[in-house]
């Protein structure tokens, strides 16, 4: 929030009009509304005068806000984990799939001109459904932690 922006909150807040402010500094409404327009900066009088009148100190008035990580900054990490989560789920399940079309007579397949390969049920897509699961579960909580840092909510 920028000076102007505050002069203009703590008027507000005090329900003051740019006529009321304007009399007690002894300058033009004008003068007020060009503070909290951003056109123009009170001069330090002013400034001092602005915060005896809110009743707040120089800092309170002048200070930066302090700026705040956007929280699309925040939620990333969870939606990258819950993408590579959704990879992982997608590729298991094709993997049964597959598996599960292979017709019972079936044990294997030549790997080469002379060798066989026997296949048996592979762990993989069991394996690739626990880190899917595990991705999903650490998102979730990040995503959780960054909602609870989010300021107002």
């Amino acid at each position: 929030m920028d000076l102007g922006s505050r002069i203009r909150a703590l008027r507000t807040e005090r329900q003051l009009s740019q006529e009321i402010v304007a009399e007690q500094l002894h300058v033009s409404r004008q003068a007020v509304a060009k503070w909290e327009s951003g056109a123009s900066l009170p001069s330090t009088a002013n400034l001092l005068a602005l915060c005896e009148l809110f009743g707040v100190s120089p800092e309170q008035l002048t200070a930066p806000a302090p700026v705040q990580q956007p929280m699309h900054r925040r939620c990333t990490a969870p939606f990258v984990l819950f993408s590579l989560a959704l990879i992982l789920l997608l590729a298991g399940a094709a993997m049964l799939w597959r598996q599960s079309q292979l017709p019972d007579s079936i044990i294997g397949y030549a790997d080469a001109a002379t060798g066989l390969y026997v296949a048996s049920a592979s762990p993989l897509p069991f394996l690739l459904f626990g880190a899917g699961a595990l991705l999903a579960a650490g998102g979730a909580a990040l995503l959780l932690r960054a909602k609870r840092q989010t300021p107002g909510k």
